[in-house]
Protein backbone atom coordinates (compact mmCIF):
# COMPACT_ATOMS: atom_id res chain seq x y z
CA UNK A 1 0.00 0.00 0.00
CA UNK A 2 3.47 2.56 0.87
CA UNK A 3 4.43 1.91 -1.77
CA UNK A 4 1.66 2.10 -4.48
CA UNK A 5 1.17 5.96 -2.69
CA UNK A 6 5.14 6.43 -3.20
CA UNK A 7 4.51 5.57 -6.86
CA UNK A 8 1.83 7.75 -7.35
CA UNK A 9 3.37 10.87 -5.55
CA UNK A 10 6.65 10.30 -7.62
CA UNK A 11 4.76 10.40 -10.79
CA UNK A 12 2.55 13.31 -10.07
CA UNK A 13 5.87 15.27 -9.14
CA UNK A 14 7.42 14.11 -12.24
CA UNK A 15 3.92 15.06 -14.25
CA UNK A 16 3.40 18.40 -12.49
CA UNK A 17 6.67 19.82 -11.28
CA UNK A 18 7.07 19.92 -7.26
CA UNK A 19 5.65 23.50 -6.83
CA UNK A 20 2.13 21.91 -8.48
CA UNK A 21 2.48 19.08 -6.70
CA UNK A 22 2.82 20.97 -3.26
CA UNK A 23 -0.03 23.37 -4.33
CA UNK A 24 -1.90 20.69 -4.63
CA UNK A 25 -1.53 19.16 -1.28
CA UNK A 26 -2.10 22.53 0.10
CA UNK A 27 -5.78 22.97 -1.68
CA UNK A 28 -6.48 19.53 -0.79
CA UNK A 29 -5.55 19.90 3.04
CA UNK A 30 -8.12 22.93 2.60
CA UNK A 31 -10.29 21.78 1.41
CA UNK A 32 -10.47 19.18 4.30
CA UNK A 33 -10.40 21.90 6.92
CA UNK A 34 -12.38 24.78 5.75
CA UNK A 35 -16.34 24.29 5.42
CA UNK A 36 -18.41 27.22 4.28
CA UNK A 37 -22.23 26.94 4.62
CA UNK A 38 -24.79 29.69 3.42
CA UNK A 39 -27.94 30.47 5.82
CA UNK A 40 -31.33 30.05 4.97
CA UNK A 41 -34.78 30.94 6.11
CA UNK A 42 -38.39 30.16 4.43
CA UNK A 43 -41.48 31.42 5.89
CA UNK A 44 -44.34 29.18 6.73
CA UNK A 45 -46.84 31.52 7.61
CA UNK A 46 -48.69 30.94 5.21
CA UNK A 47 -49.24 27.58 3.45
CA UNK A 48 -47.48 26.27 0.98
CA UNK A 49 -49.24 25.26 -2.84
CA UNK A 50 -49.81 21.26 -2.34
CA UNK A 51 -47.26 19.61 -4.71
CA UNK A 52 -48.15 17.00 -7.58
CA UNK A 53 -45.39 13.74 -8.00
CA UNK A 54 -45.27 11.86 -10.74
CA UNK A 55 -45.34 8.73 -8.34
CA UNK A 56 -47.60 7.52 -5.46
CA UNK A 57 -46.37 8.44 -2.28
CA UNK A 58 -47.73 8.13 1.27
CA UNK A 59 -46.04 10.58 3.53
CA UNK A 60 -45.63 10.31 7.60
CA UNK A 61 -44.70 12.34 10.69
CA UNK A 62 -42.57 11.08 12.89
CA UNK A 63 -41.87 12.47 16.57
CA UNK A 64 -40.67 11.01 20.07
CA UNK A 65 -44.45 10.18 21.18
CA UNK A 66 -44.20 7.30 17.96
CA UNK A 67 -40.79 6.06 18.54
CA UNK A 68 -42.46 2.90 19.39
CA UNK A 69 -44.88 2.29 16.53
CA UNK A 70 -42.29 3.48 14.26
CA UNK A 71 -39.37 0.60 15.66
CA UNK A 72 -41.97 -1.75 15.11
CA UNK A 73 -42.54 -1.49 11.86
CA UNK A 74 -40.94 -3.18 8.79
CA UNK A 75 -40.02 -0.72 6.42
CA UNK A 76 -37.67 -1.64 3.74
CA UNK A 77 -34.98 0.24 5.75
CA UNK A 78 -31.02 0.07 5.93
CA UNK A 79 -30.34 -0.64 9.97
CA UNK A 80 -27.82 1.85 10.25
CA UNK A 81 -30.30 4.51 9.18
CA UNK A 82 -33.01 3.32 11.33
CA UNK A 83 -30.75 3.23 14.26
CA UNK A 84 -30.17 6.74 13.55
CA UNK A 85 -33.59 7.66 12.91
CA UNK A 86 -34.44 6.39 16.74
CA UNK A 87 -31.80 8.08 18.17
CA UNK A 88 -32.29 11.36 16.75
CA UNK A 89 -36.22 10.67 17.56
CA UNK A 90 -34.94 10.29 21.32
CA UNK A 91 -33.08 13.75 20.80
CA UNK A 92 -36.51 15.10 20.15
CA UNK A 93 -36.02 15.96 16.57
CA UNK A 94 -39.06 15.37 14.05
CA UNK A 95 -38.79 13.69 10.68
CA UNK A 96 -41.31 13.99 7.97
CA UNK A 97 -40.81 11.23 5.25
CA UNK A 98 -42.19 10.32 2.39
CA UNK A 99 -42.70 6.05 1.40
CA UNK A 100 -43.81 4.90 -1.92
CA UNK A 101 -44.13 1.10 -1.71
CA UNK A 102 -43.92 0.61 1.87
CA UNK A 103 -40.12 1.95 1.41
CA UNK A 104 -39.08 4.95 2.67
CA UNK A 105 -37.73 6.81 -0.44
CA UNK A 106 -37.02 10.62 1.24
CA UNK A 107 -37.30 12.31 4.37
CA UNK A 108 -37.00 15.74 5.90
CA UNK A 109 -35.28 16.00 9.48
CA UNK A 110 -35.96 19.74 11.76
CA UNK A 111 -35.67 20.06 15.36
CA UNK A 112 -37.39 22.97 17.38
CA UNK A 113 -35.73 25.21 19.80
CA UNK A 114 -32.35 25.26 19.11
CA UNK A 115 -29.67 24.85 16.19
CA UNK A 116 -26.78 22.35 16.21
CA UNK A 117 -23.95 22.04 13.06
CA UNK A 118 -20.73 19.96 14.83
CA UNK A 119 -19.79 21.50 17.50
CA UNK A 120 -21.85 25.24 16.78
CA UNK A 121 -24.93 25.27 19.26
CA UNK A 122 -27.36 28.43 19.06
CA UNK A 123 -30.54 28.41 20.53
CA UNK A 124 -33.79 29.51 18.65
CA UNK A 125 -36.92 31.33 19.36
CA UNK A 126 -40.00 28.87 19.71
CA UNK A 127 -41.69 29.98 16.15
CA UNK A 128 -38.25 28.76 15.04
CA UNK A 129 -37.00 24.82 13.53
CA UNK A 130 -33.66 23.89 12.31
CA UNK A 131 -33.63 21.82 9.14
CA UNK A 132 -30.79 19.86 9.66
CA UNK A 133 -30.94 16.63 7.04
CA UNK A 134 -32.61 15.90 3.57
CA UNK A 135 -32.34 13.27 1.48
CA UNK A 136 -34.20 11.86 -1.21
CA UNK A 137 -32.95 8.41 -2.79
CA UNK A 138 -31.20 8.82 -6.41
CA UNK A 139 -33.93 7.22 -8.55
CA UNK A 140 -36.59 9.31 -7.01
CA UNK A 141 -34.71 12.54 -7.45
CA UNK A 142 -36.02 15.35 -9.99
CA UNK A 143 -39.57 14.05 -9.40
CA UNK A 144 -39.99 16.92 -6.45
CA UNK A 145 -40.32 14.26 -3.69
CA UNK A 146 -38.42 16.69 -1.37
CA UNK A 147 -40.89 19.84 -2.49
CA UNK A 148 -43.89 17.45 -1.52
CA UNK A 149 -42.27 16.58 1.67
CA UNK A 150 -41.25 19.95 2.44
CA UNK A 151 -44.84 21.12 2.16
CA UNK A 152 -46.30 18.07 3.92
CA UNK A 153 -44.06 18.88 6.85
CA UNK A 154 -44.64 22.68 6.45
CA UNK A 155 -47.90 22.08 7.17
CA UNK A 156 -47.82 19.89 10.75
CA UNK A 157 -45.12 22.98 11.65
CA UNK A 158 -47.57 25.38 11.03
CA UNK A 159 -50.24 23.86 13.09
CA UNK A 160 -47.97 23.59 16.25
CA UNK A 161 -47.45 27.08 15.96
CA UNK A 162 -43.65 27.49 14.03
CA UNK A 163 -43.15 30.23 11.19
CA UNK A 164 -39.79 30.17 10.23
CA UNK A 165 -37.75 27.03 8.91
CA UNK A 166 -34.06 27.14 8.89
CA UNK A 167 -31.22 25.76 7.14
CA UNK A 168 -27.69 25.64 6.04
CA UNK A 169 -26.40 24.15 2.96
CA UNK A 170 -22.36 23.37 1.92
CA UNK A 171 -21.26 25.97 -0.33
CA UNK A 172 -20.22 23.48 -2.37
CA UNK A 173 -23.64 21.48 -2.97
CA UNK A 174 -24.78 23.57 -5.56
CA UNK A 175 -28.05 21.48 -7.04
CA UNK A 176 -29.26 21.72 -3.40
CA UNK A 177 -28.88 25.68 -3.19
CA UNK A 178 -30.62 26.08 -6.57
CA UNK A 179 -33.46 23.67 -5.44
CA UNK A 180 -33.97 25.56 -1.79
CA UNK A 181 -33.62 28.52 -3.87
CA UNK A 182 -36.53 27.43 -6.57
CA UNK A 183 -38.71 26.70 -3.20
CA UNK A 184 -38.28 30.06 -1.79
CA UNK A 185 -36.24 30.01 1.06
CA UNK A 186 -33.98 33.10 1.16
CA UNK A 187 -29.87 33.19 1.82
CA UNK A 188 -28.99 35.13 4.87
CA UNK A 189 -25.66 35.08 5.37
CA UNK A 190 -22.83 32.87 5.80
CA UNK A 191 -21.12 30.51 8.48
CA UNK A 192 -17.75 29.35 8.39
CA UNK A 193 -15.89 26.14 10.51
CA UNK A 194 -12.25 25.43 10.43
CA UNK A 195 -12.46 21.42 11.64
CA UNK A 196 -9.18 19.44 12.37
CA UNK A 197 -10.29 17.06 10.53
CA UNK A 198 -13.60 16.21 9.14
CA UNK A 199 -17.47 16.54 9.81
CA UNK A 200 -16.53 15.20 13.67
CA UNK A 201 -12.85 16.77 14.13
CA UNK A 202 -11.16 17.22 17.60
CA UNK A 203 -11.01 20.85 17.34
CA UNK A 204 -12.64 23.45 15.43
CA UNK A 205 -12.86 27.27 15.08
CA UNK A 206 -16.47 28.55 14.03
CA UNK A 207 -17.65 31.96 12.72
CA UNK A 208 -21.02 33.37 12.40
CA UNK A 209 -21.47 37.42 12.02
CA UNK A 210 -22.97 38.56 14.24
CA UNK A 211 -26.20 40.33 12.17
CA UNK A 212 -26.67 36.57 11.34
CA UNK A 213 -26.67 35.26 14.47
CA UNK A 214 -28.93 38.06 15.79
CA UNK A 215 -31.53 37.57 12.96
CA UNK A 216 -31.60 34.08 13.77
CA UNK A 217 -32.31 34.57 17.70
CA UNK A 218 -35.09 37.13 16.73
CA UNK A 219 -38.50 36.42 16.67
CA UNK A 220 -40.12 36.89 12.92
CA UNK A 221 -42.40 40.00 12.33
CA UNK A 222 -46.02 38.55 11.61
Amino acid sequence: MCRKISKKIKETISHDGIFKFFKKCIYYLWDKIYWKYYVYETSIIKPIKKIRTPIDLTFRWADAKSLKSLNEELYEYHEKDKEYTLKQLEKGAQCFFALHDKQIVGYSWCVAGSLEISKYRLKLPDSKVYRFNTFVMEKFRGKRLLNAIESYGSDILRKNNKKIIVGFIHYKNIASIKGRERMGWQRIGEFISIRFFGERPLFELNYMPRKVRKMLESEPKS
